[in-house]
């Protein structure tokens, strides 16, 4: 009796062990949380992530005006933000999603069919080159290194209704190449794929958009989803595969283009990651002891 106390207690702990850990890995409400903003704050000069960060717009500080828990942005205009420390951006491990959920109103929207596309949104690495400031500019060089994944919401196109491309990094020489633009051309990208029907933004509603980053074992899965007042009204996604990008700290979104919108409103901004960083690595060393103990069970049984 006394020989069987020992395996049976480590079963039993080990068991144990499995079970507190795997229930560390449940949902949490806060669990994985980069940037939640909801309503958005009056002051977007404050960095006291995840509850606030530092919004900045391509033009002048007027150009991003608070109003009613929205930031009112004047059409041809980026906002953008970084929602890691600067030391320590997200590396999106297989099985992880990255995942921006944000609402927008548009303004003035053309109703005839135009070649310039209305909203853009990036999730991008900035290497450690950011800007500290409104009125930086569109183009600037220190955008030119920055790399990852971007989704354009195209208005009224026949060709599709959502373009997934990639923005790789390049020469900040010269100072005005065109490669140097944030999101608010198409030089700095490439164009991965463009899907679904036509479709056609309009005034005053309240859209939704749910952008997603998938790592997995063959690439990077890439999926939007645009809701119009509450109702489904675009699902894309694309899976790109080969050399990816994994490291994020930046969100950027863009409104405009020629003759497409006067203004937009930019509110409702929740950024995570899930699992969130650490829970993969726990569940791959948990998952042995726990397997190990089941044989063990199993073969004194018999």
């Amino acid at each position: 009796m006394t020989s069987l106390a020992s395996p049976r207690r480590f079963l039993s702990g080990a068991l144990l062990f499995g079970v507190l850990c795997f229930s560390s890995l449940l949902p949490d409400a806060n669990a994985g949380v980069l940037l939640e903003q909801n309503p958005m704050p009056s002051d977007r000069t404050t960095q006291q992530l995840p509850y606030q960060s530092i919004w900045y717009t391509s033009g002048s500080t007027s150009a991003g005006k608070y109003t009613d828990g929205s930031y009112k942005v004047g059409g041809n205009n980026h906002f953008v933000t970084y929602f890691t420390d600067a030391s320590a951006p997200l590396t999106l491990q297989v099985g992880q999603t990255l995942t921006a959920t944000f609402s927008f109103r548009l303004a003035g929207v053309v109703t005839t069919e135009t070649t310039t596309l209305l909203i853009r949104f990036a999730l991008l690495d900035s290497g450690g080159s950011r800007i500290t400031a409104d009125g930086q500019g569109g183009k600037n060089p220190l955008f030119a290194g920055y790399t990852g994944y971007a989704a354009y919401l195209l208005h009224n196109q026949s060709y599709g209704n959502t373009q997934f491309l990639q923005r790789n990094a390049h020469s900040s020489e010269p100072a005005d190449a065109a490669t140097n633009q944030l999101i608010s051309s198409n030089s700095a990208y490439d164009s991965l794929k463009s899907l679904g029907a036509k479709y056609l933004y309009t005034d005053d509603v309240q859209y939704t958009c749910t952008y997603t980053l998938t790592r997995t074992s063959e690439g990077m899965v890439m999926s939007v989803n645009v809701l119009a007042d509450g109702v489904s009204v675009i699902t894309q996604n694309y899976t790109t595969t080969g050399d990816i990008y994994t490291t994020f700290d930046t969100f950027a979104f863009f409104g405009g283009g020629s003759n497409a919108l006067t203004s937009y409103m930019f509110d409702n901004i929740s950024i995570s990651v899930i699992p969130e960083p650490g829970s993969v690595g726990l569940a791959l060393g948990v998952a042995p002891v726990v397997l190990g103990a089941l044989v063990f069970r199993k073969r004194r049984k018999f």
